[in-house]
């Protein structure tokens, strides 16, 4: 029985328990595993104060100076447990945030395509626009603008999804809240952000068209 043991500034506590060899086990009982593994005592936490540089040294030594036939195994921090414990957890976290820039690209990439396709298409508009007095800043502008209006449309169907989604994961969230508006405006902010860097380039190609050369065509 092995009941409050010190041990260099250490406490090992564990219930008390009896012991039984396993060979003392009938052949019957192994096949309770449960049984058989209740014998064994199975892991025992420490409340360490102070230095834990050498912990792993000192426990053997304790536990040799208690009883040379108990062997420790392993030695794992809390840190390390939880670390282990969440592993997956994290995993999928990182996986999530991954696929969410590559979502982020495939969008930024759609949206300059169609971007430039409207601005093909809108060329001739474009040069009576420009020959009727409308500035680069303001052709700039307009193309811009009509990006910036489908990210709108986006997030106001977006915002409202996602926070429903959030109340039907709040059972799942431990100290996490189901909505923070920190990271809704960041989502949103980058998203501004994308969509503007992603029409620029297409009205930049806008505010360059010849009046004369749009009109011709």
């Amino acid at each position: 029985m092995v009941e409050n043991v010190r041990f260099r500034g250490l406490r090992l506590s564990t219930p008390p328990m009896f012991f039984l060899p396993l060979l003392q086990m009938r052949k019957d009982e192994w096949a309770d595993r449960g049984k058989a593994r209740s014998n064994l005592i199975g892991d025992i936490e420490l409340n360490v104060a102070g230095n834990t540089t050498d912990l792993t040294a000192r426990m053997q030594r304790a536990f040799a100076q208690t009883d040379p036939n108990l062997t420790l195994l392993d030695v794992v921090t809390m840190d390390e447990e939880i670390e282990n414990l969440l592993g997956h957890e994290r995993l999928i976290a990182r996986l999530g945030e991954l696929f969410g820039v590559l979502a982020l690209l495939l969008a930024s990439v759609g949206l300059y395509g169609i971007t430039a396709y409207s601005v093909a298409q809108r060329t001739g508009e474009i040069g009576i626009r420009t020959a009727m007095g409308a500035t680069r800043a303001r052709v700039v502008g307009m193309i811009v603008g009509g990006a910036l209006r489908q990210i709108g449309v986006g997030l106001i169907i977006g915002i409202p999804a996602a926070l429903a989604a959030g109340r039907l994961l709040a059972d799942q969230l431990y100290g996490v809240k189901s909505y923070d508006p920190l990271v809704l405006g960041s989502a949103a902010a980058i998203l501004i952000a994308a969509a503007a860097i992603a029409g620029f380039a297409p009205a930049l190609r806008a505010g360059s068209i010849d009046p004369v050369a749009a009109l011709r065509m």
